[in-house]
């Protein structure tokens, strides 16, 4: 444990001062390390692997704090005395953000408790919850790892107007990204699920159980992406209240929802429970940031939204008529991924033509990344 809250206290220090390589490539020797655990462990003693964690975590500050030390020149001293008026509002900051956490942890409890009554239930919402994360994992959680420093820049320097177009942008990204994504994941959610979890156990039953509760995961999958940017943002200007009740609120919708649309739908009702309280919190955080601002996001991302949703519809149109031509002479896995690019191919050439500013976006913070790695490469 603690190893794991000063990996995380270090990582945002770095990242709150646009170092960014180096807090995105620890997991990398956190799984070697676990890895190799799991593997001595299978011919030895599973206390190993247990060992294997702590040493995994243990490398992980090892790994970030020599990049701590060079590029923020930390004085330990400061330790002392350690009550200052900055770590107690610090402190006053942490327990509201604790608090919209473990609603969060609260409702992943009474989900897994109400699938627990159906067979596979559990299962099938695990699986089809992480396959869903994993777009939201590397786009938006990315995204947003960059952009809340600059967030919190524009804030600290009153500069509200540059706060609120990067906030827009991010939301256009947002939007450009997960739309196709969400549409693609009711398309293909069958297939994607076989593909990846159809062998041993994992038999036809559970596949179609999971791919069903997916599709409905997927339908709030936009919603649920633009809460992670617009939570950042609610962070950015010190409203965090505000964002911790917003989620005892959510919790609350969510445990209702999924008592009543569990008795109609099973654990499908489950899953739509948790896409329609994501609606909720979005409508209520762009409230919110809105009343703070005193100013309306909607105009800077309305087209942006109808481009997207267009260019999606030809995209649903396309993947599914090429998939349906493709299955008939080739296997399942290679129909859908041949789909899947021809059908992304015209949604990024509708989009170039529609003039979508999140393409330019996009190839921006590419670039900037690009540019983060070659200077790292060259020190």
């Amino acid at each position: 444990m603690f190893f794991r809250i000063t990996t995380s206290v270090v990582s945002a220090c770095l990242q709150a001062n646009n170092h960014f390589i180096f807090p995105a490539a620890i997991g990398l020797p956190f799984d070697i390390i676990v890895i190799i655990s799991v593997i001595v462990a299978s011919f030895t003693d599973p206390v190993v692997l247990a060992w294997g964690l702590v040493v995994a975590a243990a490398i992980q500050v090892l790994f970030l704090l020599p990049q701590f030390l060079k590029h923020l020149s930390f004085d330990f001293s400061q330790l002392f005395p350690f009550f200052t008026p900055s770590v107690k509002k610090m402190c006053s900051l942490f327990l509201p953000v604790a608090l919209g956490v473990s609603a969060h942890q609260i409702n992943i409890l009474v989900d897994r408790t109400l699938a627990s009554g159906v067979q596979g239930g559990i299962s099938a919402l695990n699986y089809a919850n992480k396959t869903n994360n994993v777009v939201e994992n590397i786009i938006i959680l990315s995204l947003a790892m960059v952009m809340f420093p600059n967030f919190a820049s524009y804030v600290s320097k009153k500069d509200f107007k540059s706060f609120i177009a990067s906030v827009a942008k991010s939301l256009n990204i947002v939007i450009f990204t997960m739309l196709p994504c969400s549409a693609f994941f009711i398309l293909f959610a069958p297939d994607i699920i076989s593909i990846l979890f159809g062998h041993g156990v994992f038999d036809a039953d559970s596949a179609a159980q999971t791919s069903a509760v997916m599709r409905f995961y997927a339908i709030g999958l936009l919603s649920l992406s633009s809460n992670v940017i617009f939570i950042r943002a609610l962070y950015a200007v010190q409203k965090v209240k505000w964002v911790s009740i917003t989620a005892c609120f959510s919790v609350a919708l969510n445990v209702i929802l999924n008592l009543t649309l569990s008795r109609f739908m099973g654990i499908k009702g489950l899953a739509l429970a948790t896409s329609i309280t994501s609606v909720f919190s979005l409508c209520v955080l762009y409230s919110l940031l809105r009343y703070q601002l005193k100013f309306s996001f909607w105009n800077l991302f309305n087209k942006e939204l109808f481009k997207c949703f267009a260019a999606t519809l030809v995209l649903t149109l396309v993947a599914m008529n090429s998939h349906r031509f493709f299955i008939g002479f080739l296997p399942s896995f290679v129909a859908c991924v041949i789909s899947g690019i021809i059908a992304s191919g015209i949604y990024l050439g509708i989009c170039f033509l529609l003039k979508c500013d999140s393409l330019a976006y996009s190839y921006s913070i590419i670039r900037e990344i690009k540019k983060k790695f070659s200077f790292c490469n060259q020190k």
